[in-house]
């Protein structure tokens, strides 16, 4: 499948190099994509938007910024990855509104690019597969990217996400499952799917369900390590 992946900044000649640098990146890895250019969210919006997976957009531009363009993309498509590009470190924590992906300074381009990009990539394959649990007595494959987190009930875990499912399973065998797919086990009764993860702060992951769940202090440094890591954002 083609991957399609859109640029919306206001500024033509940032909106340029960030081009050049995708697709220097795309032909280094040997994706095929298409790339498409906006120069305003107004006509970003006007667009048949729906069919980007990935997109960059400009934090402050004229009329509609970023973050506002964001938040109704976002509404619309909960899987799209979204990663913010600015000229000013200022605007950061904005992306946590609208569960960014990254955010990237139009100062460091040359050197975030590609790793942000491998840790779009990355996060988007590795939620593509389905994890298949038995409830009442038939089996659900359920795709793990709508999977928000898992509870652990005594001998059984309830799966929390578009739907609520309930199966009897224990909370580590999932966790063994699961490795490497982009969960985290976050307290002895919960794991959660780091792709709805806003931050984890305050010993609570915070989701974008609206969703605080505790986390482990003995463990807490750890997983706030690896919930960085997982963003592709290095301290």
């Amino acid at each position: 499948m083609l991957l399609e992946i859109g640029i919306c900044d206001d500024q033509q000649e940032w909106a340029d190099k960030l081009y050049k640098l995708l697709h220097s990146y795309l032909k280094k890895k040997g994706i095929d994509a298409q790339i498409l250019v906006f120069t305003s969210g107004e006509d970003l919006l006007a667009s048949d938007w729906q069919s980007l997976q990935i997109l960059f957009l400009d934090v402050v531009m004229d009329k509609q910024d970023g973050v506002q363009v964001a938040a109704q993309i976002r509404n619309k498509n909960p899987d799209i990855s979204l990663l913010f590009v600015s000229a000013f470190l200022d605007y950061a924590t904005m992306g946590y509104q609208v569960k960014a992906n990254a955010y990237l300074l139009k100062n460091q381009l040359e050197c975030s690019l590609d790793r942000a990009m491998d840790s779009v990539l990355m996060e988007r394959k590795l939620n593509q597969g389905v994890i298949e649990i038995s409830v009442d007595g038939h089996t659900v494959a359920l795709p793990l990217h709508e999977i928000t987190y898992i509870e652990s009930r005594g001998r059984n875990a309830v799966f929390y996400g578009k739907s609520e499912y309930q199966t009897c399973m224990r909370l580590g065998d999932i966790e063994s499952i699961l490795s490497g797919k982009g969960f985290l086990r976050i307290h002895r009764c919960y794991i959660i799917n780091l792709a709805h993860c806003i931050t984890i702060k305050n010993y609570e992951a915070v989701l974008d369900s609206n969703k605080n769940l505790p986390c482990s202090r003995k463990e807490y440094s750890n997983l706030v390590r690896s919930m960085l890591r997982w963003k592709g954002i290095h301290q």
